[in-house]
């Protein structure tokens, strides 16, 4: 950190600064107003450096929730015949609809 003007320069580090700049994104996409968005993606910003600052972390891309979020979808947006919309929609094999279908439906 540097001084500039006899006022200290504030810098948030690279990734704090990020996750901030993203929930305040979201959250003005959710409605919320501009100001309260950026004051809700500092808290969370600031949350997060509280409670996992100093640890060595690995963020997982959380793909077996991604998956099942995914199935739900194509079973609600499934309407008796549209498997080949829903393969070309979802980017994958019509065969791969049928075994999600299947097997949400087993849930």
């Amino acid at each position: 950190m540097g001084y500039s003007s006899n006022k200290m320069t504030m810098r948030r580090h690279e990734l704090l600064a990020d996750v901030a700049d993203r929930a305040a994104r979201i959250l003005k996409g959710c409605g919320m107003g501009e100001q309260q968005a950026q004051d809700a993606g500092d808290a969370i910003a600031d949350d997060l450096a509280d409670n996992w600052g100093g640890q060595s972390i690995t963020v997982p891309k959380d793909m077996k929730y991604r998956h099942a979020r995914r199935a739900q979808q194509i079973h609600d947006e499934f309407n008796g015949t549209n498997h080949a919309e829903l393969a070309k929609k979802h980017g994958l094999s019509v065969n791969a609809i049928y075994k999600i279908l299947k097997r949400v439906q087993r849930q």
